[in-house]
């Protein structure tokens, strides 16, 4: 779902207020034994070889532990990839197999609110919660992300490199603890995905490309 610039800063503006109340306005306190989540993409590395290459990229969090309320923002380098689709994978119940390429199944409890779910440009937003069930525990996939390499340099463009590595980027990351268990935010580390731009080798055409031949009259 593509949508304007202007219909996402509206978005973003119910989101932070919904979310807001979810978060109960606390600080990120850990509580005891609970584990610090991990913010990632799977795979973490993609080769962009060829242009039109499709590749899929989930964003997956990991070790949460009574996750209740989701809001995450990245981007990506429009330059050398283009966004072509996208699937939310929740609630788990509706998705409870692992979600290619992540290994683990959907992520968050029904009853479902789903704020934002929207790609603007080259950036991406989900804002969600459970509303009144259980917190979620363990790892699961947020979503999972089609793209198509669109652009690949040449060689000589980026010598004496190879390769230009381009991220898919954390903008903004919040993970809502159930109030059940406090309230407040989860604490989190977050790891950006690479795609790696293998520049394309430059080949000078066969010799002699044209035969001249001299034929001046005496």
């Amino acid at each position: 779902m593509k949508l304007r610039t202007s219909q996402l800063t509206s978005l973003l503006l119910v989101s932070s207020l919904l979310l807001s109340s979810l978060l109960l306005l606390t600080p990120k306190v850990k509580a005891l034994g609970e584990p610090t989540a991990m913010v990632r993409f799977i795979p973490g590395l993609v080769d962009a070889t060829a242009v039109n290459q499709e590749f899929d990229v989930a964003c997956v969090i990991e070790e949460a532990y009574n996750l209740s309320g989701i809001d995450i923002m990245f981007s990506w380098n429009d330059t050398y990839i283009n966004y072509l689709s996208h699937t939310l994978t929740f609630p788990v119940e509706d998705y409870p197999a692992p979600q290619p390429p992540s290994p683990y199944p959907g992520i968050l409890h029904a009853p479902k609110l789903e704020l934002v779910n929207a790609v603007v440009d080259n950036t991406y937003q989900a804002a969600i919660a459970t509303l009144g069930g259980p917190g979620f525990n363990g790892s699961g996939t947020l979503v999972v992300m089609r793209f198509r390499v669109k652009y690949i340099p040449w060689d000589f463009e980026i010598a004496p490199d190879l390769y230009i590595d381009t991220l898919l980027h954390f903008m903004s990351i919040d993970l809502a603890r159930s109030t059940a268990a406090g309230g407040g935010s989860l604490n989190y580390n977050a790891e950006d995905g690479i795609v790696r731009v293998w520049g394309k080798p430059f080949e000078y055409p066969p010799w002699p490309l044209l035969k001249v031949t001299d034929q001046t009259e005496a």
